[in-house]
């Protein structure tokens, strides 16, 4: 290293450096955790010494470039600061000796600044870090390049509350091993796409009622599901029933003769255009006549179902229950519509009536309380 005023042929070899120069202390941070030090600075403390070729001190300022680089030689440039004249930041050596803060220097400007974002993420992206030193006038870089070890807060900011990084998971990108312990209720995900809560699981739901309530569609990929008494399902089952409509009636009426005769008229909410509506009722009726009439159900603008042929034998008063089955298949329509059940003569022939009393009670037969007719329509996909 040749300096003003001073010859350069003694500087050669290990003599460019006169002195050892040695990493008196590392403060950095490595990471933007926050550690026990609430303050820890970004710096290194850096001394060095500088004698002339006669082994003298060297006195003054100086420009001096630091550079840091992955190898011992060549290597990748991680990062280049420097404390210049130009800069007003000149390296100040009194009787040789001298101390800068590393990171503090003017970052060298592109691209020879290295491919590090800065000073302190030079040390996350690196795992050894050589510091190399030139000082301008010598025109050179000292050699041999030295590496920069951790100390102090380094050895401190390694560690959280005593554990490596290695023990920690990351936010991203991350595998961790072994149980994961949560405190009771101590898990949710997003709004209410997963949360615990009184030891029950729930799925699009904040408030399950059950070990695990789903609010939404569950999907079987593969494997099916399996049920308390050990069965395995991992298809649909035929004829699944997706909607049921129940109707009773047990207000008491007396029939009239006529060709045709309204019994219930109400309301099912069709589901599935291609499902089946099979319908099941009890008709209760007091009877002492003669009469013989088919019923029929009609849905919505559907055709009307003939569900079967009713033969009543008089001559004695009594209460029969009546049983009605059809099935409805072809009617596409979804939605609210109106099913009808009648009573009617195929000939349409007038003056007839199933029975003289719908629904009796005990004014018709002391021994009866108030009877009911009840339909059930069940919605099935085939």
């Amino acid at each position: 290293m040749s300096l003003p005023g001073t010859p350069a042929t003694g500087l050669a070899g290990r003599t460019r450096w006169a002195a050892a120069l040695a990493l008196a202390a590392v403060c950095l941070l490595l990471s933007d955790v926050a550690w026990s030090v609430d303050t820890t600075p970004l710096l290194i403390n850096y001394q060095g010494r500088l004698t002339d070729s006669s082994g003298a001190p060297i006195n003054g300022n100086r420009d001096v470039y630091f550079r840091y680089y992955d190898a011992s030689t060549a290597g990748n440039l991680l990062y280049a600061e420097s404390r210049t004249f130009a800069n007003g930041n000149p390296v100040v050596v009194t009787l040789g000796n001298y101390a800068v803060a590393l990171g503090g220097g003017t970052r060298v400007a592109p691209p020879n600044d290295g491919s590090a974002a800065n000073f302190k993420s030079m040390f996350a992206a690196s795992a050894v870090v050589w510091l190399e030193i030139e000082v301008s006038t010598d025109g050179a870089a000292m050699t041999p390049r030295i590496r920069v070890l951790a100390a102090g807060f380094a050895i401190n900011a390694d560690l959280l509350d005593g554990y490596d990084s290695s023990d920690l998971v990351k936010k991203a990108g991350d595998t961790m091993t072994g149980a994961l312990n949560l405190p009771s209720n101590g898990l949710a995900v997003g709004t209410s796409q997963l949360v615990v809560s009184g030891g029950n699981v729930g799925i699009g739901t904040l408030a399950p009622a059950q070990p695990l309530s789903v609010a939404g569609t569950i999907q079987s990929t593969s494997g099916g599901f399996k049920f308390p008494d050990g069965s395995v399902q991992t298809a649909a089952a035929a004829g699944k029933v997706i909607g049921v409509t129940y109707q009773e009636n047990s207000t008491r009426a007396t029939m009239s003769a006529v060709a045709s005769i309204t019994m219930e008229s109400f309301t099912v909410n069709k589901k599935s255009p291609t499902s089946l509506l099979i319908i099941q009722g009890t008709v209760c009726g007091f009877t002492a006549v003669n009469a013989a009439m088919c019923s029929g159900w009609k849905y919505g603008s559907g055709a009307e179902v003939v569900s079967q042929t009713m033969i009543y034998g008089g001559g004695t008063s009594y209460t029969q229950v009546f049983p009605t089955t059809a099935v409805i298949a072809g009617h596409t329509t979804t939605g609210p519509q109106t099913l009808v059940f009648r009573f009617f003569t195929q000939d349409s022939t007038a003056g007839t009536v199933p029975f003289t009393r719908y629904n009796p009670n005990a004014s018709d037969d002391a021994r009866l309380g108030q009877t009911k007719s009840v339909y059930i329509v069940w919605e099935v996909e085939p």
